[in-house]
């Protein structure tokens, strides 16, 4: 009697086990739309540093999804200032992201942000270093941490397992991201 309790407990234990096995699934394809990634990232700018003698901002983020990369690119106007002066060089500069998941918090978040392009003239070619580091020390400070897309804890599929991710993807006007266990 006491066998057959037992038995019949750990049947009931695999059967739920297997059940949740086949009904959770293994993947999850999330696409994200550019105009959501937009305005994840205009609620945080403008960005502004003064580091060593210039004063930086940047400013009106212009999202892009790049198809032949598979990065995000953010268009950034920039201004620069000698700290201590009232003339701003103003240009523009071009940043480009992976995409990575934190599965902890549940969130989408761009990373790997890089300096693509710095167009501000009439900048010295002196100072195009100094100032592609300070442009890329704020972005990547700031953009990295800016999570694009949050899942829904009250959807079950979503936070029934620790994801991770496995594929990045653009498709149209869409940031395509999937996660698998």
């Amino acid at each position: 009697m006491k066998r057959s309790r037992i038995m019949l407990g750990i049947g009931v234990a695999i059967a739920i086990i297997l059940i949740t096995l086949i009904l959770i699934p293994k993947q999850l394809v999330i696409a994200i739309p550019q105009s959501e990634i937009q305005q994840e990232l205009e609620g945080e700018f403008p960005l502004q540093e003064e580091l060593m003698i210039f004063a930086t901002e940047l400013r009106n983020p212009l999202v892009d999804l790049d198809r032949a990369t598979e990065r995000v690119t953010v268009t950034v106007e920039t201004g620069i200032r000698v700290r201590g002066t009232s003339e701003e060089l103003i240009g523009d500069a071009m940043l480009s992201s992976g995409v990575d998941y934190n599965s902890d918090k549940g969130t989408i978040y761009l990373t790997d942000i890089r300096v693509e392009q710095l167009n501000i003239l009439p900048l010295p070619q002196s100072l195009v270093e100094r100032v592609t580091s300070v442009v890329n020390g704020i972005s990547t400070d700031v953009i990295d941490k800016v999570p694009i897309h949050t899942l829904k804890t009250e959807k079950w599929k979503q936070w029934a397992i620790k994801w991770a991710l496995k594929d990045v993807a653009i498709a149209d006007d869409e940031l395509i991201v999937t996660l698998g266990r």
